[in-house]
């Protein structure tokens, strides 16, 4: 017949006192990113590009449209105020199917006069205007 021998279990260090160390302060370590971290990240660079990408599209498109809205070349003539003649009878004379004011203004402007010069002209004075159609 075979013996089996039946120890009790000791915990080890069961008769010591227990030694406390004092405990290290955690060593700090390079940012560790989780999965959904990961993917938080991803999307806001790729959003961040796709909103830059967006604004150079708009803003490159609004300038280049600008670019292209030139407004061909205005063919002009040159006219010397007779006595007695005023800028809307002018204007009237120029453009007759226009309004007599958006024809002063555009003679306001061909001619670089103020709000001031623009109402009252003088005889023998020389005014670039828009040719007639």
């Amino acid at each position: 017949m075979a013996t089996v021998t039946l120890s009790p279990r000791v915990a080890p260090n069961a008769g010591y006192a227990q030694v406390s160390r004092p405990r290290q302060a955690p060593r700090s370590s390079a940012v560790r990113l989780t999965a959904r971290g990961r993917r938080l990240a991803r999307t806001v660079i790729i959003g961040l590009a796709l909103a830059v990408t967006l604004g150079v599209a708009i803003f490159g498109h609004i300038s280049s449209s600008q670019a292209s809205s030139v407004q061909p070349a205005l063919t002009t003539a040159v006219v010397i105020v007779q006595p007695g003649q005023t800028m809307w009878g002018l204007a009237q004379q120029i453009a007759p199917n226009e309004d007599p004011r958006d024809t002063i203004a555009r003679i306001a402007d061909l001619n670089a006069l103020s709000d001031e010069d623009a109402s009252t002209v003088f005889p023998g004075q020389r005014l670039v205007v828009p040719a007639s159609a």
